[in-house]
C-alpha cells in the first residue's frame, strides 16, 4: 500500500470523526515516511477517540505490515499516530497546532490532501 493511500484512508477516517483542518503532504525524501498528516481536534477526549480510533484504521490497512506506533502525552494537547515508512499523523488541540506551525513546514511539498468537516 502506498502513502497516498495511507493519506487517503487516515484523511477519510479523520473526517468521519470530525476532525478539522485536515492535511496531507506527500514527502519525496528516502529517509523519511511517504507522508505527514495534521489535523485539528476540539478537545483532549475528542483527541484521545481520534488517536485510538486512527491507529486501529492503519493497523487495519496492511496487516502484514508494521503496526502503527503512538507518540504524546494526552495532556499535551498533540499526539502522533505513526506508520513506519508510511505515514506521521500529528493530532492537535487548536492552540498547539497555531503554536507549533506543522504546515508552515511542509508549505513547499505538494499538498495532496486537504479536508474539512465543519459541519
Amino acid at each position: 500500500m502506498t502513502g497516498n493511500h495511507y493519506l487517503t484512508a487516515i484523511a477519510d477516517a479523520c473526517v468521519a470523526r470530525k476532525a478539522t483542518d485536515v492535511r496531507g503532504y506527500q514527502l519525496h525524501h528516502p529517509l523519511f515516511e511517504d507522508a505527514v498528516m495534521v489535523a485539528t481536534v476540539s478537545n483532549s477526549t475528542h483527541l484521545k477517540s481520534l488517536r485510538d480510533d486512527v491507529a486501529k484504521v492503519c493497523d487495519g490497512l496492511d496487516p502484514e505490515g508494521l503496526p502503527s506506533e503512538v507518540s504524546g502525552q494526552l495532556s499535551s494537547g498533540w499526539v502522533m499516530v505513526m506508520v513506519p515508512g508510511r505515514l506521521v499523523l500529528h493530532i492537535m488541540l487548536p492552540n498547539m497546532r497555531l503554536f507549533y506551525q506543522l504546515d508552515a513546514l511542509y508549505a513547499d511539498k505538494a499538498r495532496v490532501i486537504q479536508y474539512d468537516a465543519t459541519p
